[in-house]
């Protein structure tokens, strides 16, 4: 493939960041074991490539109750199907980030012999209404996809997910060009402190989990690490707790 003068331009840019921003590292502060959980962000940028193939990307971070987080994987690549609008590539990016936290997550809870929730983050008002309202998408390519992050969800192998503004999603950065606030912020202090506007609230349950939820924070509301909750019932929450 052959590059353009913007690709050598975003390059250098590139470059001469980095070389401006050596401080610039991961750190990896103490967690709260008893609160940890999983925490992902995934995106995707529709047909921004040269061939007008998508760009997906998705970190996931070993978070505690505190928002003090580690980062643990992260990808941005080229989709493999050229997608026919904005949502399948949330869908396909969705797809990605949880097929490679729950590798993680069921290999630490193994290490840690404790149950991890894992949060699910996304800026796709779309993604969000198919699995917490049961809406369904139009395009057939799209329904197995969509139908296994209901399963995970409904089998508590998703804890929760989240709706989250643009510029309060850290994958952006992974997906679109120039800098990420958040993604910025993450790296230079270790913690997450970007706010979520909508929670999936599960059927009410008498178990607690180690994490609350505060209002407009990261942190998952009360869900149960340890035994499902009756499947399929969710409503959402902006920015306050469960009655």
């Amino acid at each position: 493939m052959l590059f353009a003068e913007r690709h050598i331009k975003e390059f250098n840019k590139a470059v001469k960041y980095a070389k401006a921003t050596k401080d610039l590292v991961l750190t990896y502060t103490k967690l709260e074991r008893e609160s940890l959980l999983l925490r992902v962000y995934a995106d995707a940028s529709f047909a921004s490539n040269d061939d007008l193939s998508s760009q997906l990307g998705y970190i996931v971070s070993l978070c505690d109750s505190e928002d003090r987080c580690h980062v643990l994987t992260y990808r941005s690549k080229k989709a493999r199907r050229i997608v026919r609008s904005i949502m399948a590539g949330e869908v396909y990016a969705f797809a990605d980030a949880f097929d490679a936290a729950y590798i993680l997550k069921h290999d630490l809870e193994r290490a840690y012999g404790q149950p991890l929730p894992l949060v699910m983050l996304t800026d796709s008002k779309q993604m969000f209404d198919v699995i917490t309202r049961a809406s369904h998408t139009t395009e057939k390519r799209l329904m197995i996809d969509v139908a296994a992050a209901r399963d995970a969800y409904n089998k508590h192998e998703i804890s929760n997910v989240g709706l989250v503004k643009s510029e309060h999603n850290v994958a952006d950065g992974l997906t679109k060009p120039g800098l990420c606030p958040a993604m910025e912020e993450l790296l230079r202090t270790g913690v997450d402190k970007n706010p979520v506007q909508q929670w999936i609230i599960r059927s009410r349950s008498k178990s607690k989990s180690p994490v609350d939820a505060k209002p407009g924070s990261t942190a998952a509301p009360p869900m149960s690490a340890t035994s499902p909750a009756p499947q399929g019932d969710a409503r959402m929450m902006e920015n306050r707790e469960c009655e």
